[in-house]
């Protein structure tokens, strides 16, 4: 509230017809994210049952509370990244960009491997053997959460850019396929049905409709490289949680003593290697430089 500044003349109507169709745009692209989010959870309790749905919200749920605080830490970054937009270079902004999803995909790599490792321990001491799924739905789990968090950075960039109409319809063509899709494959193989129709519709619809409006609407750069950038990421992000899971696997202790100590050698081990797969990217370089300086100066 600023009291001392009073408001003076009328907003052009052009600019008042842009303002309403990026609100109306907003406002379409949040409903159908909304609903895309709700069917899962409605086919899975009205074609499985209510039982599989328990158990399913038991691993969304552990997800769900890892994935806020790693969108707390990039949505804090949205006013700063629409800033740059208008302030900064094409170059420099995607310079930025590529940072940024950089370290995004770092963080989710080592959330996958932690979640291929420690979900069955973690669900076994919280509810019981009962609670369990099948390892085949958990790696589906791991790879939808791998697949959504790695388009956030777009989603972020898209939003500090102001894409929203050339957006608007993605969630809910994304969503309702998505339901058919559900629909379809629920009755066939279950819940692995289910997981595999949200993944196929992310990698088929979201990915491509997200990345031509980030790099040819906005960058005006060929998608190609970032593409090819992906599919080689998420190869290495297989490569550290299989290799992770193998080593974490060797511990037999049990207990909570034995999930701690299967988690501290998770999260170590898929940093080592995530270090050794990147260490000649530009981006890590720069990262770790930047971390270099920030300890000298505190120092």
């Amino acid at each position: 509230y600023y009291p001392q500044y009073k408001p003076d003349g009328k907003l052009k109507r052009e600019t008042l017809n842009k303002i309403i169709a990026n609100v109306k745009a907003l406002f379409i692209s949040k409903i159908g994210g909304t609903l895309s989010l709700s069917f899962d959870s409605i086919v899975i309790s009205m074609c499985i049952g209510l039982t599989y749905l328990g158990k399913y919200q038991n691993y969304t749920y552990i997800v769900s509370s890892v994935v806020g605080f790693i969108q707390l830490l990039f949505d804090s970054l949205k006013s700063g990244w629409g800033n740059s937009l208008k302030t900064e270079t094409i170059e420099r902004n995607l310079e930025i960009f590529k940072e940024l999803t950089f370290i995004n995909n770092w963080i989710i790599c080592v959330c996958a491997a932690c979640f291929m490792c420690l979900f069955q321990p973690f669900i076994n001491l919280w509810v019981g053997e009962n609670y369990l799924l099948s390892i085949d739905v958990v790696i589906l789990v791991v790879i939808n959460f791998w697949i959504t968090r790695y388009q956030y950075v777009m989603f972020t960039f898209k939003d500090a850019a102001g894409l929203w109409k050339q957006d608007q319809y993605r969630p809910l063509i994304v969503g309702i396929t998505n339901l058919i899709g559900n629909l379809i494959l629920a009755s066939k193989i279950g819940l692995a049905g289910v997981l595999l129709s949200t993944i196929l519709t992310s990698i088929l619809i979201s990915y491509p409709w997200v990345i031509y409006n980030v790099f040819v609407l906005f960058f005006k750069i060929s998608p190609i490289p970032f593409v090819i950038d992906t599919i080689v990421s998420f190869c290495k992000a297989i490569v550290v949680v299989v290799l992770t899971y193998r080593i974490t696997m060797i511990i037999s202790v049990g207990g909570w003593f034995g999930f701690i100590i299967k988690a501290v050698v998770c999260g170590c081990t898929s940093c080592i290697l995530l270090f050794g797969m990147n260490f000649y990217k530009k981006e890590c370089r720069q990262i770790f430089e930047r971390i270099k300086m920030f300890a000298i100066r505190k120092n």
